[in-house]
């Protein structure tokens, strides 16, 4: 497992990510427009989403990938995971130039939570929990 691998599987698996500069961000945000803290605030300040489907394609995380890239970014990583229902949960983040993922909330990322993949997708995956495009 490489070093981007083992950061990324360490941020999903523990989410002990440095939110101070999130909140602090969202703070700012939300005493400008007077709005209150609420998940649904963290989300859209965290420019973070979810779907819920019963099958992901391929198709479609390219399509997620191409119309929400960043100018000057060039990759995404998709990460993998089983949750306690036993749905598959994708994790979809932008990478950096130093491949670390781009969670600020500068930069937009999804979850996916969906009973499978498709033919495609799954081969991509292959037997990794993790895959980079770009």
């Amino acid at each position: 497992m490489n070093e981007i691998e083992k950061f990324i599987k360490s941020f999903f698996e523990n989410i002990n990510i440095d939110y101070k500069d999130i909140i602090g961000k969202i703070d700012k945000e939300l005493g400008e427009k007077g709005s209150e803290l609420n998940e649904e605030t963290i989300k859209m300040f965290w420019n973070y989403s979810e779907k819920n489907t019963k099958e992901y394609s391929f198709k479609e995380l390219l399509e997620w990938a191409k119309s929400n890239i960043p100018q000057g970014i060039k990759k995404v990583c998709v990460y993998k995971m089983q949750n306690e229902n036993n749905r598959i949960q994708l994790h979809m983040v932008y990478l950096d130039s130093e491949d670390k993922p781009l969670l600020t909330g500068d930069y937009p990322h999804q979850l996916i939570n969906t009973l499978s993949l498709d033919s495609e997708l799954n081969e991509k995956f292959g037997d990794k929990n993790m895959i980079v495009l770009g």
